[in-house]
Protein backbone atom coordinates (compact mmCIF):
# COMPACT_ATOMS: atom_id res chain seq x y z
CA UNK A 1 0.00 0.00 0.00
CA UNK A 2 1.07 3.52 -1.20
CA UNK A 3 1.88 6.41 1.47
CA UNK A 4 -0.19 8.63 -0.36
CA UNK A 5 -3.02 5.61 0.19
CA UNK A 6 -2.26 5.61 3.96
CA UNK A 7 -2.52 9.33 4.27
CA UNK A 8 -6.17 10.07 2.82
CA UNK A 9 -7.96 9.65 6.02
CA UNK A 10 -10.36 12.37 4.95
CA UNK A 11 -12.12 13.94 2.00
CA UNK A 12 -10.33 15.89 0.05
CA UNK A 13 -10.42 19.60 0.57
CA UNK A 14 -12.30 19.21 4.10
CA UNK A 15 -11.01 19.82 7.29
CA UNK A 16 -11.26 17.06 9.68
CA UNK A 17 -13.19 17.58 12.43
CA UNK A 18 -14.12 14.84 13.59
CA UNK A 19 -14.34 13.14 16.93
CA UNK A 20 -11.64 10.11 16.55
CA UNK A 21 -9.38 13.20 14.38
CA UNK A 22 -9.57 15.99 17.60
CA UNK A 23 -9.19 12.88 19.87
CA UNK A 24 -6.20 11.90 17.84
CA UNK A 25 -4.51 15.49 17.97
CA UNK A 26 -4.89 16.40 21.31
CA UNK A 27 -3.12 13.33 22.15
CA UNK A 28 0.02 14.05 19.43
CA UNK A 29 -0.30 17.64 21.30
CA UNK A 30 0.23 16.13 24.67
CA UNK A 31 3.06 14.39 23.36
CA UNK A 32 5.40 16.95 22.50
CA UNK A 33 8.32 16.86 24.71
CA UNK A 34 7.49 20.14 26.88
CA UNK A 35 6.58 20.02 30.72
CA UNK A 36 2.83 20.09 31.41
CA UNK A 37 2.79 23.59 32.53
CA UNK A 38 4.06 24.66 29.10
CA UNK A 39 1.26 22.25 27.09
CA UNK A 40 -1.45 22.97 29.31
CA UNK A 41 -2.29 26.37 27.53
CA UNK A 42 -2.43 25.03 24.07
CA UNK A 43 -4.23 21.42 25.14
CA UNK A 44 -7.10 23.50 26.92
CA UNK A 45 -7.46 25.84 23.41
CA UNK A 46 -8.30 22.78 21.81
CA UNK A 47 -10.50 21.13 24.24
CA UNK A 48 -12.65 24.11 23.22
CA UNK A 49 -12.53 22.87 19.67
CA UNK A 50 -14.78 20.09 20.37
CA UNK A 51 -16.30 20.47 24.42
CA UNK A 52 -18.84 22.63 25.05
CA UNK A 53 -17.79 25.02 27.88
CA UNK A 54 -17.09 28.64 29.30
CA UNK A 55 -14.38 27.84 31.44
CA UNK A 56 -11.18 25.38 31.10
CA UNK A 57 -9.08 24.64 33.97
CA UNK A 58 -6.23 21.91 34.77
CA UNK A 59 -5.29 21.65 38.72
CA UNK A 60 -1.76 19.71 39.46
CA UNK A 61 -1.78 17.66 42.60
CA UNK A 62 0.39 15.95 44.98
CA UNK A 63 -0.57 12.34 46.02
CA UNK A 64 1.72 12.30 48.67
CA UNK A 65 0.95 15.38 50.59
CA UNK A 66 -2.73 15.08 49.13
CA UNK A 67 -2.97 18.93 47.97
CA UNK A 68 -2.96 20.47 44.96
CA UNK A 69 0.22 22.37 43.43
CA UNK A 70 -0.95 24.36 40.29
CA UNK A 71 -3.67 25.74 38.34
CA UNK A 72 -4.38 27.06 34.84
CA UNK A 73 -7.50 28.40 34.39
CA UNK A 74 -8.67 29.76 30.95
CA UNK A 75 -9.86 32.53 30.76
CA UNK A 76 -7.75 33.60 33.81
CA UNK A 77 -10.28 35.79 36.24
CA UNK A 78 -8.27 36.84 39.46
CA UNK A 79 -12.24 36.91 41.97
CA UNK A 80 -11.72 33.00 40.92
CA UNK A 81 -8.59 32.26 41.06
CA UNK A 82 -7.80 33.38 44.40
CA UNK A 83 -11.23 32.33 45.91
CA UNK A 84 -10.05 28.75 44.84
CA UNK A 85 -6.65 29.39 46.61
CA UNK A 86 -8.45 30.86 49.77
CA UNK A 87 -11.21 27.98 49.58
CA UNK A 88 -8.91 24.98 48.77
CA UNK A 89 -9.00 23.28 51.50
CA UNK A 90 -13.23 23.05 52.50
CA UNK A 91 -13.29 22.35 48.49
CA UNK A 92 -11.44 19.24 48.79
CA UNK A 93 -13.74 18.37 51.92
CA UNK A 94 -16.88 18.86 49.27
CA UNK A 95 -15.07 16.55 46.61
CA UNK A 96 -13.05 14.37 48.22
CA UNK A 97 -9.61 13.45 45.79
CA UNK A 98 -10.57 9.69 46.61
CA UNK A 99 -13.72 9.39 45.69
CA UNK A 100 -13.18 11.85 43.06
CA UNK A 101 -10.67 9.29 41.03
CA UNK A 102 -12.93 6.23 42.17
CA UNK A 103 -16.15 7.72 40.15
CA UNK A 104 -13.93 9.38 37.65
CA UNK A 105 -15.25 12.52 38.81
CA UNK A 106 -18.92 11.55 38.84
CA UNK A 107 -19.13 12.93 42.66
CA UNK A 108 -19.46 16.52 40.82
CA UNK A 109 -22.86 15.02 38.88
CA UNK A 110 -24.02 14.12 42.39
CA UNK A 111 -23.79 17.45 43.99
CA UNK A 112 -24.52 19.69 41.16
CA UNK A 113 -28.04 17.81 42.23
CA UNK A 114 -28.70 18.41 45.70
CA UNK A 115 -30.05 21.92 47.27
CA UNK A 116 -26.88 22.38 49.24
CA UNK A 117 -24.80 22.93 45.26
CA UNK A 118 -25.20 26.54 45.48
CA UNK A 119 -24.28 27.08 48.81
CA UNK A 120 -20.46 25.21 48.75
CA UNK A 121 -17.18 26.19 48.64
CA UNK A 122 -16.93 25.34 45.26
CA UNK A 123 -20.21 27.28 43.62
CA UNK A 124 -19.05 30.59 45.99
CA UNK A 125 -15.56 30.83 45.97
CA UNK A 126 -15.44 29.69 41.89
CA UNK A 127 -17.95 29.08 39.74
CA UNK A 128 -20.16 32.22 40.73
CA UNK A 129 -17.20 34.37 40.05
CA UNK A 130 -16.66 33.02 36.93
CA UNK A 131 -20.40 33.20 36.17
CA UNK A 132 -20.78 29.19 35.25
CA UNK A 133 -22.71 26.62 36.85
CA UNK A 134 -22.61 23.07 36.23
CA UNK A 135 -19.36 21.09 35.20
CA UNK A 136 -16.93 18.03 34.48
CA UNK A 137 -14.05 17.08 36.17
CA UNK A 138 -11.66 14.07 35.41
CA UNK A 139 -8.43 12.85 36.55
CA UNK A 140 -5.34 12.27 34.44
CA UNK A 141 -2.91 9.68 35.39
CA UNK A 142 0.42 11.42 33.96
CA UNK A 143 3.95 10.04 33.67
CA UNK A 144 5.45 8.95 36.65
CA UNK A 145 3.21 9.73 39.88
CA UNK A 146 1.39 12.75 38.38
CA UNK A 147 -1.85 13.57 39.03
CA UNK A 148 -3.99 16.51 37.61
CA UNK A 149 -7.89 16.79 37.21
CA UNK A 150 -9.24 18.61 33.91
CA UNK A 151 -11.86 20.50 34.10
CA UNK A 152 -15.01 22.32 32.02
CA UNK A 153 -17.94 24.44 33.12
CA UNK A 154 -20.67 26.17 31.30
CA UNK A 155 -23.34 28.50 32.03
CA UNK A 156 -26.81 27.73 33.91
CA UNK A 157 -28.67 28.12 31.06
CA UNK A 158 -26.86 25.46 28.84
CA UNK A 159 -27.95 22.91 30.97
CA UNK A 160 -26.14 19.95 32.86
CA UNK A 161 -23.53 18.06 31.15
CA UNK A 162 -24.63 14.49 30.31
CA UNK A 163 -23.60 11.16 29.55
CA UNK A 164 -22.51 11.28 26.28
CA UNK A 165 -20.55 15.01 27.67
CA UNK A 166 -19.10 13.19 30.63
CA UNK A 167 -17.78 9.61 28.01
CA UNK A 168 -16.34 12.08 25.75
CA UNK A 169 -14.66 14.25 28.06
CA UNK A 170 -13.09 10.95 29.92
CA UNK A 171 -11.88 10.29 26.38
CA UNK A 172 -10.51 13.48 26.43
CA UNK A 173 -8.62 12.88 29.79
CA UNK A 174 -7.13 9.48 28.62
CA UNK A 175 -5.25 11.30 25.85
CA UNK A 176 -3.40 13.48 28.50
CA UNK A 177 -2.06 10.47 30.02
CA UNK A 178 1.34 11.31 28.13
CA UNK A 179 2.22 14.22 29.80
CA UNK A 180 5.37 14.40 32.15
CA UNK A 181 6.47 10.63 30.32
CA UNK A 182 10.23 9.74 30.95
CA UNK A 183 10.29 8.50 27.70
CA UNK A 184 9.81 11.23 25.27
CA UNK A 185 9.82 10.00 21.25
CA UNK A 186 10.77 13.26 20.90
CA UNK A 187 13.55 13.84 23.19
CA UNK A 188 16.31 12.95 20.60
CA UNK A 189 15.56 15.79 18.34
CA UNK A 190 17.31 19.22 18.09
CA UNK A 191 15.51 21.90 19.66
CA UNK A 192 13.39 24.14 17.81
CA UNK A 193 13.25 27.31 16.86
CA UNK A 194 11.17 30.23 17.99
CA UNK A 195 8.78 32.75 16.76
CA UNK A 196 7.10 35.34 18.60
CA UNK A 197 3.63 34.32 19.23
CA UNK A 198 2.16 36.70 21.88
CA UNK A 199 2.78 39.79 23.70
CA UNK A 200 1.49 42.09 26.74
CA UNK A 201 2.53 45.55 28.31
CA UNK A 202 2.01 46.33 31.68
CA UNK A 203 2.54 50.04 33.88
CA UNK A 204 3.81 50.05 37.38
CA UNK A 205 4.68 52.55 39.86
CA UNK A 206 7.70 53.57 42.07
CA UNK A 207 5.42 51.15 44.76
CA UNK A 208 5.57 48.35 42.61
CA UNK A 209 2.06 48.34 42.16
CA UNK A 210 0.43 47.36 39.00
CA UNK A 211 -1.14 50.22 37.34
CA UNK A 212 -2.95 48.47 34.37
CA UNK A 213 -1.80 45.71 31.72
CA UNK A 214 -3.06 43.94 28.73
CA UNK A 215 -5.26 40.82 28.43
CA UNK A 216 -2.17 38.47 27.92
CA UNK A 217 0.27 39.16 30.51
CA UNK A 218 -1.47 36.35 33.05
CA UNK A 219 -0.60 33.48 30.39
CA UNK A 220 2.63 35.15 29.82
CA UNK A 221 3.50 34.90 33.34
CA UNK A 222 2.36 31.91 33.95
CA UNK A 223 4.89 30.30 31.67
CA UNK A 224 7.59 32.43 32.97
CA UNK A 225 7.06 31.78 36.52
CA UNK A 226 5.10 28.18 36.84
CA UNK A 227 5.36 28.12 40.63
CA UNK A 228 2.33 26.29 41.98
CA UNK A 229 -0.38 27.40 44.78
CA UNK A 230 -0.15 29.75 47.86
CA UNK A 231 -0.45 32.02 45.75
CA UNK A 232 1.80 31.83 43.01
CA UNK A 233 3.84 34.88 42.36
CA UNK A 234 2.60 34.96 38.59
CA UNK A 235 -1.09 35.92 39.95
CA UNK A 236 0.31 39.21 42.17
CA UNK A 237 -0.80 42.64 41.50
CA UNK A 238 2.81 43.94 42.29
CA UNK A 239 6.33 43.88 40.80
CA UNK A 240 6.93 40.81 42.47
CA UNK A 241 4.74 39.14 39.56
CA UNK A 242 7.50 39.59 37.40
CA UNK A 243 10.58 37.17 37.23
CA UNK A 244 13.38 38.35 39.63
CA UNK A 245 15.52 38.81 37.39
CA UNK A 246 14.19 41.53 35.49
CA UNK A 247 13.37 43.37 39.48
CA UNK A 248 16.28 45.06 39.37
CA UNK A 249 16.29 46.95 35.86
CA UNK A 250 12.78 47.97 36.87
CA UNK A 251 14.39 49.33 39.85
CA UNK A 252 16.76 51.66 38.00
CA UNK A 253 14.16 52.51 35.76
CA UNK A 254 13.17 54.83 38.94
CA UNK A 255 16.61 56.82 39.14
CA UNK A 256 16.04 59.83 37.44
CA UNK A 257 19.72 59.08 35.90
CA UNK A 258 18.57 55.92 34.12
CA UNK A 259 18.47 55.49 30.61
CA UNK A 260 15.02 55.60 29.37
CA UNK A 261 14.58 51.81 28.02
CA UNK A 262 16.04 48.82 28.94
CA UNK A 263 15.43 45.09 27.48
CA UNK A 264 16.34 42.04 28.77
CA UNK A 265 15.94 38.62 27.78
CA UNK A 266 14.99 35.17 29.35
CA UNK A 267 14.44 31.58 28.24
CA UNK A 268 12.93 29.09 29.82
CA UNK A 269 10.94 25.56 29.02
CA UNK A 270 7.99 27.76 27.71
CA UNK A 271 10.23 29.73 25.35
CA UNK A 272 12.02 33.00 25.10
CA UNK A 273 10.73 36.05 26.43
CA UNK A 274 11.65 39.71 25.25
CA UNK A 275 11.49 42.55 28.22
CA UNK A 276 11.51 46.07 27.20
CA UNK A 277 11.02 47.81 29.92
CA UNK A 278 10.27 51.92 29.12
CA UNK A 279 10.05 55.04 31.53
CA UNK A 280 6.84 57.33 30.89
CA UNK A 281 7.86 60.73 30.25
CA UNK A 282 6.38 62.89 33.33
CA UNK A 283 3.92 65.81 32.20
CA UNK A 284 1.42 67.97 33.78
CA UNK A 285 -1.03 65.44 32.81
CA UNK A 286 0.42 62.50 33.76
CA UNK A 287 2.98 64.04 37.03
CA UNK A 288 3.48 60.67 38.06
CA UNK A 289 6.76 58.51 37.15
CA UNK A 290 5.43 55.03 35.49
CA UNK A 291 7.57 52.08 34.07
CA UNK A 292 6.11 50.00 31.25
CA UNK A 293 7.17 46.81 30.61
CA UNK A 294 6.41 44.98 27.13
CA UNK A 295 6.68 41.08 27.10
CA UNK A 296 7.15 39.70 23.99
CA UNK A 297 6.70 35.23 24.03
CA UNK A 298 8.83 33.76 21.61
CA UNK A 299 7.42 30.05 20.96
CA UNK A 300 9.06 26.93 20.20
CA UNK A 301 8.07 25.95 16.46
CA UNK A 302 6.74 23.23 17.03
CA UNK A 303 4.45 23.69 19.82
CA UNK A 304 3.07 26.36 17.15
CA UNK A 305 2.93 23.69 14.23
CA UNK A 306 0.89 21.28 16.73
CA UNK A 307 -1.88 23.83 16.86
CA UNK A 308 -1.67 25.02 13.75
CA UNK A 309 -2.68 21.22 12.12
CA UNK A 310 -5.87 21.04 13.89
CA UNK A 311 -8.22 19.82 11.69
CA UNK A 312 -5.39 19.69 8.65
CA UNK A 313 -7.00 16.81 5.95
CA UNK A 314 -3.85 14.92 7.35
CA UNK A 315 -3.12 11.03 9.14
CA UNK A 316 -1.51 11.75 12.83
CA UNK A 317 2.32 10.15 10.90
CA UNK A 318 2.09 13.08 8.80
CA UNK A 319 1.38 15.62 11.39
CA UNK A 320 4.11 13.92 13.19
CA UNK A 321 6.52 14.48 10.45
CA UNK A 322 5.73 17.92 10.32
CA UNK A 323 6.06 18.57 13.82
CA UNK A 324 9.27 17.34 13.66
CA UNK A 325 10.41 19.44 10.60
CA UNK A 326 10.08 22.33 12.98
CA UNK A 327 12.79 20.49 15.00
CA UNK A 328 15.33 20.72 12.58
CA UNK A 329 15.96 17.53 12.35
CA UNK A 330 17.89 15.24 9.96
CA UNK A 331 15.62 12.45 8.25
CA UNK A 332 18.03 10.07 9.62
CA UNK A 333 17.35 11.79 13.69
CA UNK A 334 13.27 11.90 12.05
CA UNK A 335 12.89 8.29 11.36
CA UNK A 336 14.60 7.65 14.71
CA UNK A 337 12.07 9.52 16.52
CA UNK A 338 9.34 8.45 15.44
CA UNK A 339 9.99 4.64 15.27
CA UNK A 340 10.09 4.22 11.43
CA UNK A 341 12.38 2.86 8.62
CA UNK A 342 14.00 5.80 6.79
CA UNK A 343 12.78 4.89 3.46
CA UNK A 344 9.36 4.66 4.56
CA UNK A 345 9.86 8.83 6.14
CA UNK A 346 11.72 9.68 2.93
CA UNK A 347 8.29 8.31 1.22
CA UNK A 348 6.41 10.47 3.52
CA UNK A 349 7.77 13.45 3.17
CA UNK A 350 8.31 13.44 -0.67
CA UNK A 351 4.59 13.19 -0.77
CA UNK A 352 4.28 15.81 1.73
CA UNK A 353 6.55 17.76 -0.17
CA UNK A 354 4.40 17.09 -3.36
CA UNK A 355 0.88 17.91 -2.16
CA UNK A 356 1.92 21.09 -0.60
CA UNK A 357 3.50 22.14 -3.82
CA UNK A 358 7.10 22.92 -2.54
CA UNK A 359 10.39 21.78 -2.61
CA UNK A 360 12.13 21.48 0.34
CA UNK A 361 10.75 20.64 4.04
CA UNK A 362 11.90 24.62 5.07
CA UNK A 363 9.81 25.68 2.47
CA UNK A 364 7.11 23.14 4.12
CA UNK A 365 7.44 24.45 7.54
CA UNK A 366 6.64 27.73 6.34
CA UNK A 367 3.22 26.53 4.59
CA UNK A 368 2.08 25.39 7.68
CA UNK A 369 2.94 27.79 9.53
CA UNK A 370 1.64 31.00 7.54
CA UNK A 371 -1.07 29.38 5.67
CA UNK A 372 -4.57 28.65 5.65
CA UNK A 373 -5.02 24.74 5.61
CA UNK A 374 -4.66 23.29 2.41
CA UNK A 375 -7.51 22.43 -0.57
CA UNK A 376 -5.35 18.84 -1.43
Amino acid sequence: MSVRKIDRETAPGARNRSTAAWLAHVRLAASLPYPSWVLMPTLLTLAREHVDGAVFSFMWFDRAEERPTALWIDPINDAAYRGYLAGHPEIFMEYPVQQMLEGRGRAIRALECTPEYETGPMYQCVLRPLGVHWGMGVPVAMGGDGLGFVSVCREREKGSYDDADWGLWDRFADCLGGLESRLNRWATLPCADFRETASSTLWLDREGRLRTHGPMLRRLLFLLRHKGLGPPDWSRCDSSALPAEILPALASMFDEHAPSTLERRLECDAGRFHFVLERMQVTPEQPELLVGVTIRHHEPLDLIAARRLWGWPLSPQEKRILIATARHASLAQMAGSLGIGLGTLKGYNNTLLDRFGVESRDALLARVLDSPPPDF
